[in-house]
């Protein structure tokens, strides 16, 4: 176990805290690391053509699903907006951020949404009630990547005063700082989830590091160090995402020697590499819900495909999703696979129904 510093602040004040730089990361390797990347072996599917696209004035890009609605990052105007769609696809709301950026993370639960500007270092709430912008940015350090879960938001970002990661802990409806906890890695980091009792934050440097931390105590209680447990990958980031299905924790990432990507299924009980896929993709983003992992990746230069995951089997099903518009971004909810589609300004929903 590992103790870091832990305090409940004020909204004027923030308490910086560093793990110390003694602790090993735990390295566990899996045993399916040989094995072929595994290609969808159905038909592929049109997006366009099984899907529904929806036109959306502007330039959409990340996307979450929560609340009753899919939330997407867009812009109108030169400054930043989100737009609010139904389960169905209407779009019911479109809700403006002020003079701030095009957000880049947006995460909803929990009666809030909270959106993430790498720009500004802020994160913001908006209220899914009134589809109003609080009006009020946090300070949470670059890149201000969002989570929402277990009553609270969490975001990721590089500390004020302190050289180091600071996974932050806000009131979810105020956006109070409760505490924070500082993740002793240099580097970019991936990615933040809230999994249950706990949150994982993602942060890379010669290799990418997950830091399980306990909300309750405000410690950093595990560390995995990921992929150099597969000799096979040749790790250069940009591609690594995680995400938490209830169940599992899900991470993308590594570029293959003998091509393709990595999806890792971690339990976020023990901590443990449980399973291993190789893909026949270069993983750049997923989406988690409805029993299946979606990966969305590069298959060839200027072609993206989204390859499905059965998560009872963690095997490739069915046949790959193509796409005649290049995607951004996908979210899985309200019985729908949902991608945006920045160039283009659209929106394309497809009914889970229609696919095999």
């Amino acid at each position: 176990m590992i103790a870091v510093g832990y305090s409940e602040v004020d909204n004027a004040a923030a308490a910086w805290f560093s793990t110390p730089t003694s602790i090993t990361p735990t390295t566990v390797p899996s045993p399916t690391t040989t094995q072929a990347p595994s290609a969808p072996t159905g038909d592929a599917v049109s997006a366009e053509e099984v899907g529904v696209v929806i036109p959306v004035a502007g330039a959409p890009t990340v996307m979450a699903y929560g609340e009753g609605s899919v939330w997407v990052s867009n812009r109108r105007g030169g400054a930043g907006v989100v737009s609010r769609l139904d389960a169905t696809g209407n779009e019911v709301a479109i809700i403006e951020l002020g003079e701030a950026p095009r957000p880049d993370s947006i995460a909803a639960a929990d009666g809030a949404v909270w959106v993430g500007v790498e720009y500004l270092a802020e994160a913001g709430r908006i209220d899914p009630v009134t589809n109003s912008f609080s009006g009020e940015w946090v300070e949470v350090g670059f890149p201000a990547t969002v989570a929402v879960g277990g009553g609270h938001a969490w975001v990721l970002g590089y500390g004020q005063d302190d050289p180091t990661y600071v996974v932050s802990q806000l009131d979810v409806a105020t956006g109070e700082i409760v505490t924070e906890v500082s993740v002793d890695q240099g580097g970019f980091p991936f990615g933040i989830v809230a999994a249950g009792n706990t949150v994982w934050a993602g942060v890379d440097s010669d290799e990418p590091i997950l830091y399980q931390i306990d909300p309750s105590s405000g410690e950093v209680v595990s560390m995995l160090e990921i992929f150099p447990a597969y000799p096979m990958v040749d790790y250069d980031g940009g591609d690594t995402y995680i995400a938490f299905d209830g169940e599992a924790l899900w991470v993308t990432g590594g570029h293959m020697v003998e091509g393709g990507g990595l999806l890792l299924r971690i339990d976020p009980e023990t901590a443990e590499i449980v399973e291993s896929i190789r893909l026949d993709m270069r993983p750049t983003t997923m989406a988690v819900g409805e029993g299946r992992v979606w990966v969305l990746g590069w298959v060839d230069e200027g072609q993206k495909e989204v390859h499905v995951i059965d998560a009872s089997t963690n095997t490739v099903t069915g046949g790959p999703i193509v796409f005649e518009q290049l995607p951004s971004d996908i979210a899985v909810g309200g019985g729908a696979l949902w991608i945006s589609h920045a160039d283009a300004g659209t929106v394309t929903r497809i009914d889970l129904a229609e696919l095999p």
